[in-house]
């Protein structure tokens, strides 16, 4: 269980990366342009910017430790263009949140990797350097992003026994069933040696420990069981629009099976 919510209301580091900036930018001004410092040797008006700076950079970098634990991975290089990328959804990073060590944090710029299948957070570091990391999935139980929540499974298999690939899944219902999408991106090179990705998307819904592949909304209803007639009744008569891709109108129907349970 995810244990209390650890909130930080600290300056996040990329805003840390632009006040350094402006608060060296600044410095620089004042000790080149004033009065004062026509009275102050060149020597020591180094040593003071230094010591600024580097005061400056210890402060960004206990932040992050402090406010970021999680960032423990690889560096990753970005390949590809705003429209063919390997990222859930857009290749920006955007706020979220997620679980490290049972714990959870919000974050300000994480990318969901989907063909590598890693959780990537971006933070400026002390050099003005842009770092993307892929996180180390041995910690990272799961996370939020672009409004859909994602958690590791590992040693799923189905019905027939065959074993699913290890990873991040998307979680669209959480209940006694759960409703699971792997989402993946193939990568390949055109003729113009540019990096192009297609997505692939698979729902799985997970019954006692076991998933059942579905492929579309009548192999989801037969996973209804006895309750198929209330629950087509419940869908009929409140006008509801099932769709695989429309999370809000899955839940209605999971909750509603599972009230009849």
């Amino acid at each position: 269980m995810v244990q209390q919510v650890l909130a930080t209301n600290k300056k996040v580091a990329s805003r840390n990366f632009l006040k350094k900036g402006l608060f060296v930018t600044t410095l620089l001004l004042i000790l080149g342009e004033s009065g004062y410092s026509q009275n102050i040797p060149l020597k020591e008006k180094q040593a003071l910017l230094n010591h600024y700076k580097t005061a400056v950079e210890d402060t960004i970098d206990k932040r992050i430790e402090v406010d970021r634990p999680f960032v423990l991975g690889r560096m990753q290089v970005f390949h590809g263009t705003s429209v063919h990328h390997p990222y859930f959804s857009d290749y920006r990073p955007v706020n979220g949140s997620l679980v490290f060590k049972n714990k959870l944090y919000e974050a300000d710029a994480l990318l969901f990797d989907i063909h590598n299948d890693k959780l990537v957070c971006r933070y400026y570091s002390s050099d003005f350097d842009i770092n993307n990391i892929a996180l180390d999935e041995n910690f990272v139980l799961g996370f939020t992003i672009h409004n859909s929540t994602f958690r590791y499974y590992e040693g799923l298999t189905t019905k027939s026994g065959r074993k699913l690939k290890d990873g991040y899944y998307e979680v669209m219902y959480d209940g006694m069933q759960k409703l699971l999408v792997r989402w993946e991106k193939a990568k390949s090179i055109d003729v113009h040696e540019t990096y192009k990705f297609s997505v692939s998307r698979r729902m799985y819904m997970l019954s006692d420990g076991l998933a059942v592949s579905i492929r579309n909304k009548w192999q989801l209803m037969n996973q209804f069981a006895d309750k198929k007639r209330e629950v087509k009744k419940f869908i009929r008569e409140n006008h509801i629009l099932l769709e695989l891709r429309n999370g809000s109108s899955v839940t209605e129907v999971f909750e509603y099976y599972e009230s009849l349970l």
